[in-house]
């Protein structure tokens, strides 16, 4: 399979320099950021437009990595599509669940709403048990809406730099998961449900609801290294 483009959508306020998800797009070629016309008053249709736009305009196929707000765009942007798409997956990272609109930064309420459809490609929701914008409960709740695999990151705050969040080895290992040829394409059938909790180390196995296992992370997995392979 060809090398995807990896595009990272940032929450409310963009991601700082020292974010995971800027280190990242810093790191490797193959990452770059949706960049939206204004992060301090996020429109959702305005957000999602943007992302049509630059899904859109990517050859290779698209893996997305959403964190916070960004997980959401991701999900009203997935309800809209009306053809096939070129993304092939999403890590989704601390989406936030305000559960009314009452509890929502005002900035925020236009994607209180959150989409309970199932997504149209393979994901993985990282969810922290001490998360102060998702309990850990709605969080189960939301990967299995969203057919996503439910990865338990323990005691890791928002996932961000606040929460000691800038270098984040263990989502590294998630996104090559989803960038391996064998996670996309071959998937096993497993009976049962389990969630094996995310604890820093490089052979973890995740399922989730429906019985589809991801492979073990693999530490041969790896990104482009040149924008050529990019694309």
């Amino acid at each position: 399979m060809r090398h995807a483009s990896v595009l990272t959508v940032p929450g409310w306020h963009g991601s700082e320099a020292r974010h995971w998800q800027t280190i990242w797009e810093g790191r490797y070629p193959a990452v770059s950021r949706v960049e939206q016309s204004n992060w301090e008053r996020p429109r959702l249709d305005r957000w999602i437009a943007t992302l049509d736009d630059r899904v859109q305009r990517t050859q290779r196929p698209v893996v997305l990595v959403g964190h916070s707000l960004g997980c959401l765009a991701i999900a009203h942007w997935a309800r809209t599509i009306q053809d096939k798409c070129n993304v092939l997956a999403a890590l989704l990272v601390a989406p936030p669940w305000f559960g009314r609109e009452a509890s929502c930064p005002r900035e925020m309420r236009a994607f209180v709403s959150v989409p309970a459809n199932a997504l149209p490609f393979r994901s993985i929701l990282v969810a922290s048990r001490n998360d102060p914008y998702l309990c850990f409960s709605a969080a189960a709740e939301l990967a299995d809406r969203w057919g996503s695999t439910f990865i338990d990151a323990g005691f890791a705050g928002h996932i961000n730099v606040s929460s000691g969040h800038g270098e984040w080895t263990q989502g590294e290992d998630l996104l090559k998961t989803l960038l391996s040829q064998r996670a996309l394409l071959h998937g096993q059938e497993e009976d049962g449900h389990q969630d094996q909790h995310v604890n820093g180390g490089s052979n973890h196995a995740a399922y989730n609801g429906r019985g589809n296992r991801l492979h073990h992370i693999r530490a041969d997995a790896r990104f482009p290294q040149n924008r050529h392979e990019a694309g």
